[in-house]
């Protein structure tokens, strides 16, 4: 289906003369899976389980990078940058 003018779709605007991309979130902070604490607190410490074993244990530096990428992705985007949404 064509999108409709004005409408994103996947970080394009569509609007009639423009072609503007637009950053697209890999974790939607205003979802209300992401509201409780310590859901946000558990996602990051799977990350950390994940990194740890990689740098402990498997030592493949493909998997060490992508995991502590992985890591530093979550810890920033929903504990450090947290901003409350408008969801309860």
């Amino acid at each position: 289906t064509n999108p409709q003018p004005g409408q994103v779709k996947r970080g394009i605007d569509f609007s009639p003369g423009k072609l503007q991309l637009t950053a697209m979130k890999l974790i939607d902070t205003d979802h209300a899976f992401y509201q409780p604490l310590w859901r946000r607190i558990a996602i990051v410490a799977v990350c950390v389980l994940w990194f740890a074993f990689e740098v402990l244990i498997s030592h493949n530096g493909l998997f060490r990078a992508l995991s502590g990428g992985v890591l530093v992705y979550t810890a920033w985007t929903l504990i450090i940058g947290w901003k409350p949404g408008s969801q309860p």
